[in-house]
């Protein structure tokens, strides 16, 4: 599971996470939107796309493995 957090107050923005069939469920549309948007626009899988987001920050939100 993938935890979306605002970098400057650590407030948790939501959540995604890979189903058992690989396919992609987050805690806000937005998310989810943001994901398969990526998804199509470079060719992804759900769980490449998975692994491309973790780690990931903007400078505003990262978007971090829950440990």
């Amino acid at each position: 599971m993938l935890q979306v957090r605002e970098i400057h107050t650590g407030r948790l923005l939501g959540t995604i996470d890979l189903t058992g069939d690989g396919e992609l469920a987050a805690s806000a549309a937005e998310l989810h939107d943001m994901f398969v948007q990526t998804m199509a626009s470079r060719g992804l899988s759900a769980a490449e796309v998975f692994e491309w987001y973790t780690g990931w920050s903007n400078g505003y939100v990262e978007i971090v493995p829950v440990d």
